[in-house]
């Protein structure tokens, strides 16, 4: 968790991420991003994933046993390619309730999907700081 903090036009704005490493050689292979949107103040989930990602796969992501959740990749940069949705209460419940978020795409060079688990413990608590950070600011 970490937070920018509020100048005189932009309130306060914190967020919790995660990377996955691709072992041995430490190559991040995805990031997981909870943060505020700018204009709308509301929170979205963005997977950021490596270039060499199918793009017309986009990428599907659940928690537990839910059903998974299509998302199509929106832009890109030097960094990776990126897919963002708007956290509603609902899902932040789901996600903070959840053991495990899996992110499923496809690797354009062996068009072979890749389904990567992530252990969600400690998201709940990070979420919590975070928004009582938020909420502390002045």
């Amino acid at each position: 968790m970490a937070c920018v903090e509020a100048t005189a036009e932009v309130p306060r704005s914190c967020r919790v991420s995660t990377t996955v490493l691709l072992r041995p050689q430490n190559t991040p292979l995805a990031q997981i991003l909870l943060t505020r949107q700018r204009e709308s103040r509301s929170l979205a989930l963005i997977f950021q994933l490596p270039h060499g990602t199918w793009l017309q796969g986009g990428i599907a992501w659940q928690t537990d046993e839910a059903p998974p959740q299509r998302l199509a990749f929106q832009s890109s940069d030097a960094a990776g390619i990126y897919a963002a949705t708007v956290v509603t209460d609902e899902v932040l419940a789901t996600l903070r309730a959840a053991t495990t978020l899996r992110l499923s795409f496809v690797a354009a060079a062996q068009r072979q999907t890749l389904a990567v688990p992530i252990p969600l413990e400690g998201f709940g608590e990070a979420v919590a700081a975070m928004l009582t950070a938020e909420a502390a600011a002045p």
